[in-house]
């Protein structure tokens, strides 16, 4: 998908789990370890990947969940 896509916006529904999954990849850190990432439902979760580093912008990002502010 990176390649495909290079220099442009992609968005990917899917589960918490597959989210950890594709962080533990894009920050080179272990699985075990993305158990702390919190992922709620319906959350948004931005990365960018640029050339340099790959950048989380916002993780578990859910402004409509008012138990949540």
């Amino acid at each position: 998908m990176l390649q495909k896509h290079s220099g442009q916006n992609v968005a990917v529904f899917c589960h918490g789990g597959v989210i950890r999954m594709i962080l533990s990849i894009l920050l080179d850190i272990p699985l075990p370890r993305m158990a702390g990432f919190e992922i709620d439902y319906a959350s948004v979760t931005n990365i960018a990947v640029l050339p340099q580093k790959t950048e989380v912008q916002f993780l578990n990002f859910t402004p409509w969940d008012e138990a949540g502010l």
